[in-house]
């Protein structure tokens, strides 16, 4: 990762679709990462929302059915798994980008992982123009059938050689299999693009300032107010979908979703810190129109060798109403887990709240995190040196 650029870009790219591409993809790859890179479907925020919200009901019901989740947990997981995420990536951008997306739901993809939870967003899939073979990578043709110019929208997979009638919608999807698939934002070998409008914000004197698709404002104040504007159109009937999973009233599940945009920074050792990837989450979550009431704690860390970012939740997932009481193995645990246990050990019958939770005072929260995060990097080090 690079370091931070005049312009207070914690990560560089010489373009919005370069930046995403790189780290965006990077964040989610070792902040949300299960070792498993199996293909996976994308979808729309449509998608989800069809037949009566119905994978959010299905996901929900498998947590409740399967994994004893409680019904009012449960929709608190789904909200930061679906919603939650899309915030995630819109914090992650404002804050190392110093870029607002101005989310577009006929663009907006998600991918999801087999267990039902979003493990990856694409802010900038676009519809675009097809002519007789789009690509990733290399040439793979559509079908004989299809007509320059027909409409191709970012989804779930084409494969290759398939007829596709002249004129109807064929949904792409991400690379699975080499050649097979095509992924969202591939590359489009003839015919026309579509123009989508601007799709990122930024302030005055930013690097991607004059970049087609880019809107320029006057102040990153104004950076983060369109894109929590943006946000908030784009996630609000998802988070009115997962509403309707329990008894779980709206300013607590949107506060998952204020979470969800204001942390995306933590438990990340290699990120490189800068107190105004701070300002400008805090500017986004007091941004007018935001409809969360609670918001988190978040700030820089300088006590040690290597400054951190710290923070605590505004809201409260439940995991606490589902975990089990009784004593942990500690010969299971690997070393830094063990190490974790040991350092924060939970008695019997005592609440395992989360290492970031709200019900946790304030300075609880950061001496987790600080503890994990050294612990992390020693390992490293420590693997390192082995090697």
């Amino acid at each position: 990762m690079s370091a931070s650029s005049p312009a207070s870009l914690l990560l560089d790219a010489a373009t919005p679709d370069d930046w995403i591409d790189t780290h965006l993809a990077q964040h989610y790859r070792q902040h949300h990462a299960d070792g498993d890179d199996s293909p996976r479907p994308w979808v729309t925020i449509g998608d989800v929302l069809a037949d009566d919200a119905g994978q959010l009901r299905r996901t929900h019901l498998r947590l409740c059915a399967d994994d004893g989740t409680t019904p009012n947990a449960a929709a608190k997981w789904v909200t930061s798994w679906y919603p939650g995420m899309v915030a995630d990536a819109v914090g992650f951008t404002l804050a190392a980008a110093a870029a607002g997306l101005l989310l577009d739901v006929s663009r907006l993809r998600l991918r999801l992982h087999p267990d039902g939870w979003v493990d990856q967003v694409d802010p900038l899939g676009t519809t675009v123009q097809v002519g007789s073979a789009a690509r990733v990578g290399s040439t793979v043709p559509i079908g004989s059938a299809t007509a320059v110019g027909s409409t191709v929208p970012n989804g779930s997979a084409v494969p290759n050689g398939s007829a596709v009638p002249i004129g109807s919608a064929v949904p792409i999807a991400s690379a699975g299999l080499a050649g097979s698939y095509l992924a969202p934002r591939s590359t489009i070998d003839a015919g026309p693009t579509v123009d989508p409008g601007p799709t990122i914000a930024v302030a005055a004197g930013h690097p991607w300032a004059g970049l087609p698709g880019v809107l320029v404002v006057a102040d990153e104040h104004e950076v983060a107010r369109l894109a929590v504007q943006a946000l908030t159109a784009a996630v609000e009937p998802l988070v009115e979908g997962c509403r309707t999973l329990a008894r779980v009233g709206r300013r607590s599940l949107w506060a998952e979703i204020a979470d969800g945009f204001g942390l995306p920074l933590l438990m990340q050792p290699d990120l490189p810190v800068d107190p105004a990837a701070v300002r400008r989450l805090q500017s986004g979550l007091r941004a007018e129109g935001a409809l969360w009431r609670r918001r988190p704690d978040l700030r820089v860390d300088h006590q040690g060798h290597k400054a951190d970012y710290l923070g605590r939740k505004g809201g409260c997932c439940l995991a606490y109403q589902c975990t089990d009481d009784s004593a942990v193995d500690l010969d299971s645990l690997d070393p830094q887990s063990r190490a974790f246990e040991e350092r924060f050990p939970t008695g019997p019958g005592e609440p395992r709240f989360c290492s970031t939770c709200s019900l946790r005072e304030l300075k609880d929260c950061e001496d987790r995190q600080l503890f994990w995060l050294r612990g992390e990097r020693e390992s490293r080090y420590s693997t390192a040196d082995a090697e």
